[in-house]
């Protein structure tokens, strides 16, 4: 396991991708994908509010319910590191505070927990930085900040950790 820098998350340097849970991977084949990465010591898993709104039906948060289906069977939310995203689903388009509060419930609604260990903005914004001060007092139990172009991890209860911060870790 590796600690994510300036957090107290420890993740495995493998972060399995949810894209396809809910989609190219039913029900089945993305619980048995998830009981294999965690048998083998996997604990990141990440995931995002849009996935797979691109697929005829669907409207977007499909993988989210998929891990949330399946860490809730498991009882093992304590033991798993859930990173997801806003901003891209098409119900719930950018980063505006109200629509990150909105989404953010959204997804807590969908992963069915009380909070989400890393959580992503899944676009970049100049403005982000200033959204960010606004959210930091905002109570949603979500455990870290960080902004697209921010060298660290700040402690806050809203999580904003981007692509090109785990990849450099990874």
């Amino acid at each position: 396991m590796i600690t994510l820098p300036n957090s107290e998350l420890h993740v495995s340097p493998l972060c399995l991708g949810g894209n396809v849970f809910g989609w190219s991977a039913d029900v089945n084949n993305s619980e048995q994908v998830l009981d294999h990465f965690v048998g083998k010591g996997g604990n990141f898993i990440d995931t995002a509010d849009m996935y797979s709104q691109w697929v005829e039906g669907h409207s977007g948060g499909e993988s989210e319910s998929s891990i949330g289906n399946w860490q809730k069977k498991r009882v093992n939310r304590n033991s798993v590191v859930i990173a997801t995203k806003v901003a891209k689903l098409n119900s719930r388009p950018g980063l505006s505070p109200e629509n990150i509060i909105a989404a953010c419930d959204d997804s807590l609604n969908r992963l069915q927990t009380d909070y989400i260990d890393l959580y992503y903005a899944h676009e970049r914004s100049v403005k982000l930085r200033l959204r960010i001060s606004l959210l930091h007092d905002y109570s949603n139990p979500s455990r870290y900040l960080n902004a697209w172009d921010m060298p660290v991890i700040l402690p806050a209860r809203i999580i904003t950790i981007f692509w090109n911060v785990i990849l450099k870790i990874l």
